[in-house]
């Protein structure tokens, strides 16, 4: 059904008297507006069933981030949040200092009372420019469940 070749189609409704060179090519051009119409809407009805294709699952958008932006090596991959507990140095409530000894500083988005659902590593060998980000984030938040949130680290 959306496999037709106009072109082909008006030369065989031609009549046969009227096949020759010069009435082949005038109907080609009247046809070609509705050619073009055609191919615009082959590669919309592509785009279409790509975006059918995949969901907010997490294997669907790791595939749909890699194929989009690094569709070579693929090394684009979502992880679960980094669910780091928060150490304080002081309580109030105890009045009394506590011995760290040796800590780790994270960020303020790694601890588990942030909530981040998912983070997506992208490798800082994928060049991107802040437009790319934003792209990917625009991807991101139209396959992702509305009550999902993530955050874009570049390792």
């Amino acid at each position: 059904m959306f496999e037709i070749d106009y072109s082909k189609l008006a030369a065989w409704l031609l009549p046969v008297r009227l096949r020759q060179i010069l009435q082949r090519a005038w109907v080609k051009a009247l046809v070609s507006p509705i050619t073009k119409v055609q191919e615009k809407f082959r590669g919309n009805r592509d785009a279409n069933l790509y975006k059918l294709a995949h969901n907010g699952q997490t294997y669907s958008i790791e595939n749909m981030l890699n194929d989009k932006f690094d569709s070579e090596d693929r090394r684009i991959y979502l992880s679960g949040p980094l669910d780091k507990e928060r150490i304080y140095l002081f309580q109030p409530d105890d009045k009394k200092w506590i011995e760290l000894g040796f800590i780790h500083l994270y960020n303020s988005g790694d601890y588990a009372d942030i909530g981040r659902d998912f983070i997506v590593w992208v490798p800082n060998a994928i060049s991107m420019m802040p437009q790319g980000l934003i792209k990917m984030s625009a991807e991101l938040d139209f396959y992702k469940l509305a009550a999902k949130r993530y955050e874009i680290y570049r390792i």
